[in-house]
């Protein structure tokens, strides 16, 4: 038929007068989806090109078409390729500021460390880097120890006068016969008065650490067992019983609580119906308050202010416990023994 391109190389098929080839249509389509047209086709080339382009294999049957990547999971590894090499950049721009920062951090260091104005001279200024990279500054007094993390703290406690109630603190400590007694004392260590005697009329001091519970009653045997770990048994004969705390009359701790070199601190065990109950004092050894609480303590050396519960004793912390071993029980210490006690020690003092 002449409709027919030439060189076609199946013979056409014969078909009635009008009616159109029944297979031309499926076959052309079929042709278009698996192969290339003839040269000198009628139809149109572009089309093919055009899938190619849009990521359609160039043969293949339409189920490999179908099996074949949508183009959105080529855009986003496009995408993902794209802001890896942008975060390798930044990395690299990082690198390069990092490498120079150095030497600004040196001087930076020494700007950080330079002492402020404001502070007086002597005292010390510590510089902190933290985790978070806040500076963080601390400013300790050379005369009391005490350190504080801010300006205002600092100037709070230059213009409470503290440091001078220290040092007189301390030159009171020196002409304090108590504390030259017990200068040889380890930190650690406290004294423990005991009642004993045959009649309980006696008071014996001992030397007590406080983190082993060790107990001795001499001096000697503090320091052997301090700077050699011996322990040397102290036989008391009957005379003082340490097994328990029913007989313990007082503990003296100096410089207790981070108090000022010089104060004492003395806790008095008293029996109760539910126990024995400890009662703290703190002597300042300048005016020879006794405060019953670290708060008044502290108040009183930032302010030099005296609450209205501080009071001067008739006899000293320093006046009851400057004996060497054993002494008299005084009469501060009656009204911790029973009351059939009292005629019996009073006798024999």
């Amino acid at each position: 038929m002449s409709g027919l391109p030439h060189g076609e190389a199946n013979p056409p098929m014969s078909t009635p007068t009008g009616a159109p080839p029944p297979s031309v249509a499926p076959r052309r389509s079929s042709r278009l989806a698996s192969s290339v047209p003839p040269v000198g086709a009628g139809q149109p080339s572009s089309p093919l090109p055009r899938r190619r382009r849009r990521g359609a294999p160039p043969s293949g049957s339409a189920k490999e078409v179908h099996n074949s990547p949508p183009p959105v999971v080529i855009l986003d590894d496009n995408e993902t390729e794209q802001h890896v090499e942008a975060e390798e950049l930044k990395k690299q721009g990082e690198e390069g500021l990092e490498a120079e920062e150095p030497g600004e951090m040196d001087k930076d260091a020494e700007v950080l460390e330079e002492l402020p104005g404001w502070l007086p001279d002597g005292w010390i200024m510590e510089v902190r880097c933290g985790d978070n990279g806040n500076i963080y500054r601390y400013y300790t007094s050379p005369v009391s120890g005490y350190t504080f993390s801010t300006k205002m703290e600092t100037l709070h406690y230059l213009f409470s006068e503290m440091d001078e109630r220290v040092l007189e603190s301390q030159a009171c400590a020196d002409d304090n016969e108590l504390h030259r007694m017990h200068t040889w004392l380890p930190d650690g260590w406290v004294i423990e008065i005991r009642a004993g005697g045959k009649k309980m009329e006696k008071m014996y001091k001992f030397y007590v650490h406080l983190h082993t519970g060790m107990r001795f009653l001499s001096k000697e045997n503090v320091l052997l067992y301090s700077n050699e770990g011996k322990i040397s048994r102290c036989d008391m004969k009957g005379l003082c019983d340490t097994s328990s705390e029913d007989n313990i009359l007082a503990m003296v701790e100096f410089s207790p609580d981070g108090l000022p070199e010089g104060w004492v601190k003395e806790i008095i065990f008293r029996k109760c119906n539910d126990g024995i109950r400890k009662d703290p004092y703190y002597t300042d050894p300048v005016s020879r308050h006794v405060f019953r609480t670290l708060k008044s303590v502290i108040n009183y050396l930032e302010t030099g202010e005296i609450t209205k519960h501080a009071y001067i004793p008739r006899r000293s912390v320093t006046d009851m416990y400057s004996f060497d071993r054993c002494t008299d029980l005084v009469i501060k210490f009656l009204y911790l023994f029973p009351c059939q006690n009292y005629a019996i020690i009073l006798q024999n003092l």
